[in-house]
């Protein structure tokens, strides 16, 4: 596929690109539901791990057709990891960044309570949450975002501005960007308004943590880390908060 080079066309491009996989994957989902709609009701944590099962297959198709099958140019290689710096790094902001989301989401909910539901994954067992937050959403998401989005718009990686002396580039911000307004259907759950702010900050902040780390390393691998180390530290602060309530 011919590359565009025009900046903004090739942001549009790479934006259209990742909404056209997360509609194969609802129509997917919606297809399997209509199926067997006894059984994915029973199952709350399968109709999400069939969807995003879905997503890391066209996502990987798709990446298949755009590089000209060369997928070590979209992070399938694992040149340049420093593992544990990696792990350490991710799982200590994963939990400042659930720490600081969790003190903001419980003042507000005292001081201003509102209606609204808690987190979806708090009905699903242990096991349910590693196999699908822990294991299949990291694999899945990172793969469509920094794989996908981040690898097509890898050309604009010169631009870039420093955050707290760090320097962040385009593709990263996008892929954050985007990454943060896939959680938007959450609303559609009837969460809390608060607990969803709180979910799209902590996307965010993990868009940019593991953009950072697919660009220095040109590979997936650490971001898939990244993403489940913020994962990891977000379920073990919720675990602790709810041992100690």
């Amino acid at each position: 596929m011919k590359s565009l080079k025009n900046p903004v066309m090739k942001i549009i491009f790479a934006v259209l690109l990742g909404i056209l996989v997360l509609l194969i994957n609802h129509f997917v989902k919606e297809i399997i539901t209509l199926i067997k709609p006894d059984f994915m009701k029973s199952k709350i944590w399968l109709s999400p791990s069939i969807g995003h099962l879905s997503m890391l297959i066209f996502s990987i198709l798709t990446i298949l057709i755009v590089s000209k099958r060369k997928l070590s140019n979209y992070g399938f290689n694992a040149n340049n990891i420093r593992y544990f710096r990696t792990i350490f790094i991710s799982f200590i902001l994963g939990i400042i960044t659930m720490i600081i989301v969790g003190v903001g989401v419980s003042l507000l909910s005292f001081f201003f309570p509102i209606e609204g539901v808690g987190h979806f994954a708090s009905e699903y067992s242990f096991l349910e949450q590693v196999i699908f937050i822990w294991i299949l959403a990291s694999i899945s998401e990172e793969v469509l975002v920094r794989g996908l989005i981040q690898g097509y718009l890898e050309p604009l990686v010169k631009y870039r501005k420093k955050f707290f002396k760090i320097p962040i580039s385009l593709p990263v911000l996008i892929g954050a960007l985007f990454f943060a307004a896939m959680h938007i259907g959450l609303l559609t759950t009837g969460m809390n308004i608060y607990m969803f702010s709180g979910i799209i900050f902590s996307t965010f902040i993990l868009g940019v943590v593991a953009g950072y780390f697919r660009e220095k390393t040109n590979s997936l691998i650490p971001a898939i880390i990244a993403h489940m180390m913020f994962n990891i530290g977000g379920g073990l602060l919720s675990f602790l908060s709810k041992l100690n309530g």
